[in-house]
């Protein structure tokens, strides 16, 4: 039986560990020949134990994919600089070639880095000027800090990077190990195109993630002006289309937010039309919208974001209701009719039933339809806005329960509106059941001949 060798101590591996790595890493002597070659040092080991000790050192030929994500991004910076660039690695220069494969291979890129700089570049092309907006330093992630572009000393500079960098750790994950600490850096000291690209990144991330503040005014100018900035509230792609997530969650949430904005800070008083409701006038003309800007900067989103392809017929929470309504119950609860008008061009649902896809488990109940709506909520607006929401309903072939329809129209006196409605199918003869809510839960029927009576008493 053969005596069995003593393994090598840790201070022999350390004596021979230059030779081993020059021998494995240098002339890149296959394992096999490697383990015979130790052994000639005078180390008895085997395969297994070598390859311990070698990857215990760090000895690789082949760059690891977290290696490849730096090289990558390295070389990128190089190229948009104009700047040629080779990688050379344990001393060896490697083929061109074989750097652009294994970039492609092992340098995954993320939604914000492919979509962003190309939104940019597309802009570029069509002859417009990134600007960086104004007052940028005011947004919440960036309070503190002084605003891009000002003069400050290296030390200075150099403690708000790290400031910057730790701040963003708190926003959005790393691509790649470094991002936040150059993603500081270029905000605080890059070219306009280079930060306008890293804030747009920001403003994605955020947006997708559903982690913008709309009732923040001032998280959502900025918002906005980061896009005007960028001038891609200009642009006209179909973007919804690409199907990827962060984009579908980028626009889904920004509209809902944009929407949300238009209800809270709406007002019919607001509302100008200086003729007297006419079934004959066309209300694409006679109205306007006065008054509060943050109106307007929320319908040039929505506006923005309908032509990029977003769904109309999304669900959002209306917070006074309890329920999930969609963004045409939600115009026609406001009685704001631009916004009305924009969701109709853009094929928004007339009836109750939206995007089955897009139920929330919250919401087992469904509204009247925006045309029973607009005639339901009368009483508590002004009466113009309403019945040109109503007539812009029903020019896009509103459907809802006519009959309803019909008694709410002959109730509030909208005798235009109810001869539109019998024009349509409605019944003036068929006969509604009503509850009386009490002790007893009385029930009677009523028909547009009484309702009519009653509307004259």
């Amino acid at each position: 039986m053969g005596t069995r060798q003593p393994q090598p101590t840790e201070a022999e591996w350390l004596r021979h560990k230059t030779a081993i790595g020059r021998l494995y890493l240098v002339e890149e002597m296959p394992l096999k020949e490697l383990v015979g070659e130790v052994r000639n040092l005078g180390l008895a080991v085997t395969k297994a134990q070598l390859e311990y000790k070698l990857k215990l050192w760090g000895f690789r030929r082949n760059i690891s994919g977290a290696t490849w994500a730096i090289i990558n991004h390295r070389i990128a910076k190089r190229e948009r600089e104009g700047k040629d660039s080779q990688v050379v690695y344990r001393g060896r220069r490697l083929e061109a070639k074989t750097v652009e494969k294994e970039r492609k291979r092992h340098c995954y890129k993320s939604t914000l880095d492919k979509f962003v700089p190309g939104l940019l570049n597309l802009r570029r092309e069509q002859a417009f000027m990134p600007q960086v907006p104004q007052g940028l330093c005011s947004w919440p992630i960036l309070n503190n800090l002084s605003a891009p572009g000002l003069q400050m000393t290296p030390t200075d500079t150099h403690h708000q990077v790290i400031k910057l960098a730790v701040i963003m750790r708190n926003v959005m994950p790393e691509g790649y190990p470094g991002e936040h600490t150059e993603r500081a850096q270029l905000l605080l000291r890059g070219s306009n195109q280079e930060r306008l690209q890293e804030y747009l990144k920001i403003l994605f991330y955020k947006l997708s993630n559903n982690h913008l503040d709309s009732f923040n005014d001032e998280e959502w100018r900025v918002s906005m002006d980061i896009l005007r900035g960028a001038n891609l509230l200009d642009l006209k792609i179909d973007l919804r289309s690409s199907g990827d997530i962060t984009i579908s969650g980028f626009m889904t949430n920004m509209f809902r937010a944009a929407v949300q904005r238009i209800r809270d800070n709406y007002n019919i008083n607001d509302y100008d039309d200086h003729s007297n409701y006419d079934d004959d006038s066309d209300y694409d003309d006679d109205c306007t919208i006065v008054g509060d800007s943050t109106v307007t900067e929320a319908l040039t989103a929505v506006r923005w974001l309908l032509s990029m392809g977003q769904n109309p017929n999304i669900r959002m929470w209306d917070k006074d209701r309890d329920v999930a309504v969609t963004p045409l119950q939600s115009a026609t609860i406001t009685g704001c009719l631009d916004l009305v008008k924009l969701l109709l061009q853009k094929g928004a649902d007339t009836s109750p039933i939206s995007d089955p896809e897009s139920l929330s488990i919250l919401d087992s109940r469904n509204l009247p339809s925006p045309l029973e709506l607009s005639l339901d909520e009368m009483y508590l607006r002004q009466q113009i806005p309403s019945m040109h929401i109503a007539d812009c309903l029903l020019d896009h072939g509103a459907s809802m329960d006519w009959d309803h329809a019909l008694h709410l129209a002959i109730q509030r006196q909208h005798l235009n509106i109810a001869d539109r409605l019998v024009q349509r199918g409605a019944d003036l003869c068929i006969a509604r059941q009503k509850t009386h809510m009490g002790a007893y839960d009385l029930r009677s029927e009523e028909t547009a001949m009484s309702v009519a009576a009653k509307a004259r008493t």
